[in-house]
């Protein structure tokens, strides 16, 4: 299934996102739009972003690179970004290869919330 990135809510800034289906190629292309861009608008990586990922049951090499090229994207404009609920296949990927080092990964959208707050500070 395509990679589809929904609104959820927006409160104290921190933007709620939902994705479901698959994180590839097909759904990530290179120098390509975000998938942000649509829903947020031009300065989507200025934003402070919450993404619910318990949809998300698949994420190949060209996904990694994209969460990669993201957070870069969102650390060069002051932005941020934070995942919650991946399924556990996807987050042992994630933890595997250190991404949940550069991309906080919490169990709950509150957790999430707390790990964005927590990067404000810093």
């Amino acid at each position: 299934m395509a990679l589809k990135i929904s609104y959820v809510s927006e409160d104290a800034g921190v933007v709620t996102l939902c994705a479901e289906g698959e994180i590839t190629a097909t759904d990530t292309p290179i120098g390509g739009l975000s998938p942000f861009q649509p829903i947020l608008g031009q300065a989507w990586n200025g934003r402070r972003i919450l993404l619910d990922m318990s949809g998300v049951s698949y994420i190949d090499s060209s996904g990694i690179g994209w969460l990669i090229g993201t957070q870069k994207a969102f650390r060069a404009a002051g932005g941020k970004l934070a995942l919650h609920s991946v399924q556990p296949q996807v987050h042992q990927l994630l933890g595997l290869l250190k991404l949940d080092r550069i991309i906080p990964m919490t169990e709950s959208a509150a957790a999430g919330r707390e790990a964005l707050a927590a990067l404000v500070a810093v």
